[in-house]
């Protein structure tokens, strides 16, 4: 089996947040794969879809042929009804760089005593909180902080983070800012402790780096997190048979050498004496899979990894600016959001802070989002 893979919503990695944290009017990044066991069987469905919609020859991309909406929806129709493996990233770059607030500065792994699964919701309540409350200037303060790091860079970050908190009285705080204001105090505290032992402490609260192709620096790349993530789902989805397995990624010039080591690092997750807690993928992996570029153009595979890409972080971006999508890209959306359980890690696992994700609209027990 071959897994396509492909992205939309791209920005590079989270320092580049653009104006006001705007990142580039592309708040949200979406990976998207699709598993395929009959190479030839898709070729000839794409291409009888296009005879019977009137598209014409050449790539398939979703920046020119997602108006195509009932090629779309005819495409996800088939890709669902022959159980072809849907699988999508969606994530919410200031979401995104709020995580990596709590893991590498607030929480980090200094709660332990929870055991991982109560290290995850710690971690899950402090992003949302931090997504809602942390101001701009705060946010910027923690990318400055990643660029030149030092003690005063850091100790900047928590400043601003705490300046609207210690700047009203107790009585006054909701319970969220609160709970924030207890938690940014205690890794202060912490960071002070660790600084008094070693100077170069503060290097151990900040985001650790990759390097790209001409050895430049990068942080926090959603496109590394995600791929490692799908990887691990994939896991799931195959039941740990992956040494038959590849992943077919569109062409990548800059980040190929991070994206190649994330699934390095992710393989390496379950050696860990005690793992994290991963709702609905496995880090425990047994056999590996092989991972590959491909120009888009070559691969029909990565064009329709494109289309889905493409199609879900236009809904979410149309949904966060009040934009109703057309009905026929909604049940498109819908067909591949119906995919997502509780306990499956097909669909789309959603990356975004509580009130931004999307819910069931079937009525039924309830059931958590997968984050």
């Amino acid at each position: 089996m071959r897994f396509y893979i492909d992205e939309s919503g791209h920005t590079g990695d989270s320092i580049n947040s653009g104006t006001d944290l705007d990142f580039a009017g592309q708040p949200y990044f979406v990976l998207a794969g699709v598993g395929i066991a009959d190479q030839d069987q898709l070729e000839q469905e794409v291409l009888a879809l296009r005879k019977r919609h009137e598209i014409a020859d050449g790539e398939l991309k979703s920046s020119e042929h997602l108006h195509h909406e009932a090629f779309v929806s005819d495409l996800i129709d088939w890709l669902c009804k022959s159980k072809a493996p849907i699988l999508v990233e969606v994530v919410d770059k200031r979401f995104y760089l709020c995580t990596h607030m709590v893991i590498a500065t607030l929480v980090r792994q200094d709660y332990e005593d929870m055991g991982s699964h109560g290290e995850y919701l710690l971690s899950n309540q402090v992003a949302d909180a931090l997504s809602n409350l942390a101001s701009n200037e705060a946010l910027e303060g923690f990318i400055e902080a990643c660029i030149s790091p030092s003690d005063h860079s850091l100790m900047t970050f928590f400043g601003r983070l705490l300046k609207p908190l210690v700047s009203k009285a107790d009585a006054r705080l909701s319970s969220t800012e609160r709970f924030i204001k207890e938690v940014v105090i205690d890794a202060g505290i912490r960071y002070k402790v660790a600084r008094d032992v070693n100077p170069q402490a503060h290097l151990d609260f900040l985001p650790s780096t990759d390097l790209a192709k001409r050895r430049q620096p990068v942080w926090m790349l959603p496109n590394q997190t995600s791929l490692a993530n799908l990887y691990a789902r994939i896991n799931v989805v195959l039941a740990g048979k992956l040494a038959d397995v590849t992943l077919v990624h569109d062409e990548q010039q800059q980040y190929a050498r991070v994206l190649m080591d994330s699934l390095s690092k992710a393989e390496r997750v379950g050696e860990l004496k005690r793992l994290p807690f991963t709702p609905n993928a496995d880090y425990r992996f047994v056999e590996r899979a092989q991972l590959k570029f491909s120009s888009s153009k070559l691969s029909i595979g990565v064009q329709v990894a494109d289309l889905i890409a493409g199609l879900i972080m236009r809904f979410y971006r149309d949904r966060k600016a009040g934009r109703r999508s057309s009905d026929a890209h909604r049940q498109a959306f819908e067909k591949i959001f119906d995919l997502t359980t509780p306990t499956t890690p097909l669909g789309i696992n959603q990356v975004l802070p509580t009130k931004e994700c999307v819910l069931p609209t079937f009525t039924g027990p309830a059931t958590q989002r997968a984050r």
